[in-house]
């Protein structure tokens, strides 16, 4: 526990279990749980989609933001997240009417209004923060507004310390119209700036992952710093998973067996505990390395381990054609599946034998700390967050990002699967027993905290 209650408003645009897209809700939905239980007073704000069902009551109405030249009026409904008591204020609004969270037109004007509104919202609460904790270029447009809230709001916001984290650096909300670079502008004007694994914090400042803001990066150098991600060891349990039909933990394997079994019958895949199973769940996106699983990769695989591939996710159109045509080709070795869909990922993790993680990059990756606590093992390129969390002594990496490289890693793991049960069983406890909880990693946030506002 610390000394003295830090109040923290946190904004992110997406929170899980609320509403999520991506990694950004999982880190918004599990980090500060672990703030308060240490401590911390952590409020957060997001938009009230329409796609967002949480019980939630009405808590101000008729706030007024001016918003261009014009004065518009938002709602403020009060939820809590759930298996807990921390506050989330619904900013409504007829921009965010729609189910979508990230849309193609009005995304700038939409994340404006927000990040404007949350400003307004907490002049109207008995609540001065010390932190504005500020999640990606949705809500580092609240950089531009707080200049004019300051001088309004002295007693609100006059010492109140921003930090800004980027989850990822490539997704900028550059706004071509305006020349406007909302990440570009979290990095220049926030107090400190950090991102979600040691790896990445580095790796920013070069040219080759900087994604054009490399040297923006390098002059705020002393300000900036990684804290890797954790996961939600209740949620990711394979002792409780509600999805699973068998529970199972490190010392009892059984369960995980059979639900491998399983998921190839329903499948329609081999049933054979022999044959080695590989799970992808990522989006089909250039980040993820799905160019990397070549016509040459697969028949290689399966020629020679009767290899068994599972591909879940959404993406671009080209790589859902490229991987369809695959799963026709190798009907009993290959299954794709083009959806966001929760149960089937937890399945997968259960399911598996090995993980694959090829990314160009990776700011943190979680997907592959999910599957080791379900005794997966990972195969990942070491870059980012994966060469944070995954060695040899876990799982599998590789350096070159290239097919070859992807290619000789895992026939290495499927070779010592079928000659070195020992060696196999050995990354999978260490990868089960591994912390990837999100206690260490709240303790490092709250000293990040207390640095800035001392």
């Amino acid at each position: 526990m610390i000394n003295k209650k830090i109040k923290i408003f946190w904004l992110s645009a997406e929170v899980a279990p609320l509403v999520k897209v991506g990694g950004l809700a999982d880190v918004a939905g599990s980090l500060p749980p672990a703030l308060f239980k240490i401590g911390c007073d952590i409020r957060l704000s997001l938009p009230y989609y329409g796609s967002i069902k949480t019980p939630a009551k009405i808590l101000l109405k008729g706030l007024k933001v001016v918003w261009g030249k014009k004065e518009t009026t938002f709602d403020v409904y009060l939820a809590t997240l759930p298996n807990t008591s921390i506050p989330v204020y619904l900013i409504k609004h007829p921009l965010f009417s729609g189910p979508e969270v990230y849309t193609k037109s009005k995304s700038l004007e939409r994340f404006s209004l927000w990040s404007k509104a949350s400003l307004v919202l907490i002049t109207a609460l008995d609540f001065v923060p010390d932190v504005l904790h500020l999640n990606d270029w949705h809500a580092a447009l609240v950089l531009d507004f707080l200049p004019e809230f300051r001088q309004e709001y002295p007693s609100v916001f006059s010492r109140v310390k921003i930090l800004y984290t980027i989850h990822n650096l490539a997704n900028q909300g550059y706004d071509a119209r305006r020349n406007l670079n909302p990440m570009a502008g979290g990095i220049k004007h926030a107090d400190y700036i950090n991102t979600v694994s040691p790896t990445y914090a580095k790796e920013i400042l070069t040219k080759e992952y900087g994604a054009g803001l490399n040297r923006n990066l390098l002059k705020r150098r002393r300000n900036l710093s990684g804290i890797l991600n954790g996961i939600d060891l209740n949620r990711f349990n394979p002792q409780t998973d509600s999805d699973l039909s068998w529970h199972y933990s490190a010392r009892n394997l059984s369960g995980k067996f059979q639900n491998k079994l399983a998921l190839q019958k329903t499948l329609g895949l081999e049933v054979s505990p022999a044959q080695p199973l590989l799970a992808f769940v990522a989006r089909l996106s250039w980040q993820k390395g799905v160019e990397l699983f070549t016509a040459e990769f697969f028949s290689g695989l399966i020629e020679k381990y009767q290899a068994q591939f599972i591909f879940l996710g959404d993406g671009e159109l080209r790589y859902k054609k490229y991987l369809t045509r695959i799963a026709k080709k190798y009907p009993r070795n290959v299954k794709v599946f083009f959806k966001l869909d929760l149960p089937l990922a937890q399945k997968l993790y259960a399911a598996s034998d090995f993980f694959l993680v090829p990314s160009r990059f990776e700011p943190c990756g979680l997907t592959q700390m999910m599957a080791m606590r379900y005794g997966s093992i990972p195969i990942v390129r070491s870059v980012g967050g994966l060469k944070d969390t995954v060695s040899s002594r876990n799982g599998y990496t590789f350096k070159d990002y290239s097919t070859i490289a992807l290619q000789k890693v895992v026939s290495g793991a499927l070779r010592d699967f079928s000659l070195n049960s020992k060696l196999i069983e050995n990354k999978r406890q260490n990868g089960m027993k591994t912390d990837f909880s999100w206690h260490s990693s709240a303790l490092k946030y709250v000293k990040l905290y207390q640095k800035m506002i001392k």
